[in-house]
């Protein structure tokens, strides 16, 4: 019964800490598949993180009173180790090569197509206060450029924009959509 008692007080003190350390992890998380935007930036998680900096001050506060303060320093420790990879990840993820951006033609500045050296793409839609990002495998095969979504529909996430298969025109020096009804990509020069 002791042994229960001590867990459900351990889930009790310790949980919407690591509830919020998961949302600032979640909202923080810049690679893969997501979506940001200004508010969440400037407004929510500097809230968050107030919010877990006076939480931790009063757990500090609790455990100086019984000079017990193994338990909390590794909860502290290990959701912080967690968040920074999480940010070392993001920042890594930034830094990657680029083999090539591009535009879908007469298409305003919402869509971008980003080739990377490392066989990896990135599609990034840009709002007016935010981005969504997909990323994907590419292989170029000949003059035939083919994006690979992990099993998702590119066209789906991409309103229609982005196809799976490319040719390249030498005239033009675009890639034209093997599929009807897309358009070609122009290398974006921004």
């Amino acid at each position: 019964m002791k042994v229960l008692k001590e867990i459900f007080y351990f889930a009790i003190k310790y949980l919407l800490l690591i509830l919020l350390f998961g949302i600032l992890i979640y909202f923080t998380r810049f690679y893969g598949d997501f979506c940001s935007n200004l508010y969440f930036i400037f407004f929510f998680l500097p809230i968050i993180g107030v919010i877990i900096l006076i939480y931790i001050i009063a757990l500090y506060v609790n455990d100086y009173k019984k000079k017990k303060f193994k338990k909390t320093n590794i909860v502290v420790i290990t959701l912080l180790t967690i968040f920074l990879g999480n940010l070392l990840i993001g920042y890594i993820n930034l830094k990657k090569e680029v083999f090539q951006k591009y535009r879908p033609e007469n298409e305003n500045d919402k869509y971008e197509l980003t080739l990377y050296k490392n066989q990896s793409f990135e599609i990034r839609k840009q709002m007016h206060h935010g981005a969504c990002e997909a990323v994907g495998k590419y292989k170029i095969i000949e003059d035939t450029l083919k994006l690979d979504f992990k099993n998702k529909n590119i066209e789906n996430l991409t309103d229609s924009t982005f196809t799976f298969s490319y040719i390249f025109d030498n005239k033009t020096k675009r890639y034209e959509p093997l599929k009807k009804g897309f358009k070609s990509l122009k290398i974006n020069n921004k």
